[in-house]
């Protein structure tokens, strides 16, 4: 059986939780499963793991030219958030410092998918927090996984400037957009509404920003897929499962979805059709 994960481009609210898909192989990835790897966490992994992989690859991170022994840092705001546990994940494990929020009840678990430091959304404000642990250099990339606008007007000064060794300079790549509200899809199709996030992007593209601005889908890289398929069957990817529910309970697992509480991805297990 494969792992795959598939979206039109064109109808972007399609998706899974049904007895039968037809998949158009022209735009998705698809990759074997490895045996070693449950159903669960097959279903989970995709769409999250190919998502923070999109965040963490050219051109939306580049890293500038090394100087002795610095190590880069990065930001990934909603660090126990679906997308921003596989950032985590993957930061580290490419040498990457990791600085990730939470709530203070999930820091010991984003500790534990590899941040080197928490900051507890809920304890006062992240930008000055962000401004405390800054490192000289600047974050090369904020990863945001929760959406709003706090830290837009501070961004030329928390990320890594435009220098001629380093002329991309450091990125913002938000996964939802300006949007706070989870009950109304985000990201990018909020470019094809939303005016000010639209020039905003534009005028990244442009180069006419101190940074690099990026509201994004995930990329739907095969490759992609199966190295993190490899990572999570040796067990150097986690693949959280918060909670599983059959067919029957999906608005029960919508609600669970809802409560913006869940440590991991929330499953629907589909009988196959016969």
């Amino acid at each position: 059986m494969g792992l795959t994960f598939e979206m039109e481009p064109k109808t972007p609210f399609g998706g899974s939780l049904s007895t039968l898909a037809v998949i158009d192989v022209a735009s998705s990835a698809i990759v074997r499963k490895p045996a070693a790897l449950g159903w669960e966490e097959a279903a989970g992994l995709p769409l999250v793991g190919l998502t923070a992989k999109t965040t963490l690859s050219e051109p939306l991170l580049r890293l500038p030219p090394s100087e002795g022994d610095s190590q880069q840092t990065i930001v990934v705001l909603g660090g126990s958030s679906g997308v921003g546990q596989y950032v985590v994940q993957l930061g580290k494990a490419a040498g990457l410092r990791v600085i990730a929020t939470c709530s203070a009840t999930s820091e010991h678990f984003v500790r534990s998918l590899g941040a080197d430091e928490v900051i507890d959304y809920t304890a006062g404000s992240v930008l000055e927090s962000l401004r405390v642990v800054k490192p000289a250099q600047g974050f090369v990339t904020i990863v945001d996984c929760v959406g709003g606008t706090e830290l837009l007007d501070d961004l030329p000064a928390l990320l890594t400037p435009k220098t001629d060794s380093f002329p991309h300079g450091g990125s913002y790549t938000t996964i939802v957009g300006d949007k706070t509200d989870r009950s109304t899809l985000g990201g990018a199709m909020l470019l094809d509404t939303d005016r000010t996030m639209r020039a905003r992007q534009d005028a990244s593209q442009a180069g006419s920003l101190p940074y690099r601005y990026a509201c994004i889908l995930l990329d739907m890289n095969a490759e992609w897929l199966a190295d993190l398929a490899a990572r999570a069957a040796d067990g150097r990817l986690k693949v959280p499962i918060d909670s599983t529910y059959a067919f029957e309970q999906a608005r029960e697992a919508y609600e669970r979805l809802g409560t913006a509480r869940a440590k991991g991805k929330v499953v629907v297990e589909v009988q196959a059709a016969t």
